[in-house]
């Protein structure tokens, strides 16, 4: 019989979390063994959906979301304070405004993200990182018998937008490697190569870029058919030490929940994707937006000792409602729930964007409307949308018109 749900929990939420640089997400170039043991001990939700590209719209609506008759801060304060941390910066001041809305108990700012970047180099050393710094206090409130009694602690960090400065060492690279270009990394430029100018002064790199680029500027820019071919792997490996540096606190994280007197679950969840090279843009929110931009990991961790995985489509809201459920149910997904793929066929989840008048997924597309012209994708096979069918399947495209669309107002 399945143990009820976690009675407290801390969430990790991240900007930029791309599910292609996750193992537990079918990554071949990563590796991510805390990642791993959250899947295998816990939930992995495949097919989770942004219905926001703002980020912290993304997070009001979660804040907001209500269980039955009472909000879910209501109920999950009858087992104690809920704390939310956050990097000091643009989304700060805004996030420390919801959660006072929402009634969060406490919003801690820290000061973790140096406000020039030009000239600063990584460091080598996990703890002088942004995304450590974030977490140090977390950690405390986990480890300290003598703190409040506390029902939820929740980190958000948008570090992975704005200082890429965990060790390179992470990443380690044979000095006398000559790989060729990752496989999977032959994704299509088509229609993106030659309509953008680059952003960022590596863009233009014909020459064989180092193996991973020591700045901590993250990447924005569209990718130049004089590139070398080699240029997207190096960002990638980049990126790939940032996730590995959130492994190693994951790992810290879950070891100290190991060692805790209580039941605590720990959850995962991406707030927003970022490009690696698919239609040939690097970045966050960079080029047209695309699945892999929407398409948000989130995996919960609640030491149950087996793991199951969640093919369906879902709203990120829907996730929210699942994790902070009733004390009293179990932390389970039902036969209903993992079935909910054909309950969703008819339905779509549309993503407020800036970028485009109309972005839907449903059961077996991606259709963005950007002016005049309509963009259309299978999924989930085609992952990072390399293959626009929109002028073969107009009948689809003019469908997505008057889908009915799974509501995410609060």
């Amino acid at each position: 019989m399945d143990r009820l749900m976690p009675k407290r929990w801390v969430i990790l939420s991240l900007d930029a979390l791309a599910t292609s640089a996750i193992n537990a997400y079918g990554s071949p170039w990563n590796e991510t063994p805390a990642m791993d043991q959250m899947a295998a001990m816990g939930m992995v939700y495949d097919r989770v959906i942004a219905t926001s590209e703002d980020s912290v719209e993304l997070l009001a609506q979660l804040w907001g979301q209500r269980i039955g008759d009472q909000s879910w801060v209501e109920q999950c304060r009858e087992s104690g304070r809920i704390e939310l941390f956050v990097n000091a910066g643009p989304q700060a001041i805004e996030l420390a405004k919801h959660a006072e809305r929402f009634a969060f108990d406490q919003c801690t700012l820290i000061e973790s993200i140096p406000e020039v970047l030009q000239d600063a180099m990584p460091g080598d050393e996990i703890e002088s990182t942004a995304m450590a710094k974030l977490l140090l206090p977390v950690l405390e409130r986990i480890t300290d018998p003598s703190a409040p009694n506390w029902s939820i602690l929740w980190a958000h960090s948008d570090s992975l937008i704005r200082c890429w400065d965990a060790p390179r060492w992470l990443f380690p690279i044979e000095e006398d490697e000559d790989e060729e270009p990752i496989d999977q990394l032959d994704w299509s430029l088509e229609d993106y190569g030659t309509q953008a100018l680059p952003v960022d002064a590596e863009a233009s790199v014909s020459e064989k870029p180092p193996a991973i680029f020591e700045s901590l500027t993250v990447p924005f820019f569209a990718v130049s058919p004089d590139s070398h071919p080699d240029l997207i792997t190096s960002w990638m490996q980049t990126y790939g030490c940032q996730i590995r540096l959130l492994d190693r606190l994951i790992t810290i994280l879950m070891e100290a929940i190991e060692a805790a007197d209580g039941d605590i679950g720990l959850a995962l969840i991406g707030t927003s994707g970022m490009s690696l090279g698919q239609n040939g843009w690097i970045g966050h929110r960079a080029g047209p937006i695309r699945s892999p931009q929407v398409h948000l990991p989130v995996i919960l961790f609640d030491n149950e000792g087996y793991g199951i995985r969640t093919p369906g489509l879902r709203s990120i809201n829907d996730v929210m409602i699942s994790l902070i459920a009733s004390p009293d149910q179990s932390s389970r997904v039902s036969p209903q729930q993992w079935a909910l793929d054909d309950a969703l066929s008819e339905f779509a989840i549309e993503t407020c964007s800036s970028r485009a008048e109309r972005v839907l997924t449903t059961h077996e597309w991606f259709f963005v409307r950007e002016g005049d012209h309509s963009r259309l994708f299978l999924k989930p096979d085609d992952r990072d949308d390399m293959n626009d069918i929109a002028d073969r399947c107009r009948d689809v495209v003019e469908s997505m018109e008057t889908v009915p669309v799974i509501s995410t107002k609060i």
